[in-house]
């Protein structure tokens, strides 16, 4: 098999794996995910009392939103590790057919921690 065909097999199977695979089509990354913005609280008693209503109810959203975030940014984490074990399959499949194994970092994929 020339190198052109090698190349091409190697190309062709690359795109297969990447239209097919769930990170093509439902992957979520960190640029997506929205940072809450804490809440502002006043410095005066004052006003402190009489937003309270509406400083609480700021505060409780604030807390939803983080709670969002965090799982956003954990869904980020499992579609890059994702991603990472379908890019290292694909370089050594690449390796493989260009005559030269990749290096054994480990037998296993990459593990989500």
């Amino acid at each position: 098999m020339s190198l052109i065909d090698q190349t091409s097999a190697w190309l062709s199977a690359f795109i297969l794996t990447m239209l097919f695979s769930p990170v093509a089509t439902a992957g979520t990354y960190a640029y997506q995910c929205t940072e809450p913005v804490q809440p502002l609280v006043p410095n005066n008693e004052e006003l402190t009392l009489k937003y309270k209503a509406e400083i609480e109810a700021d505060f409780q959203r604030y807390f939803s939103e983080v709670t969002d975030y965090s799982t956003c940014l954990s869904a980020a984490q499992s579609t890059a590790f994702t991603e990472a074990t379908i890019g290292w399959e694909a370089y050594r499949t690449f390796r493989a057919q260009a005559g030269d194994p990749a290096p054994d970092i480990s037998s296993e994929p990459l593990q989500d921690p």
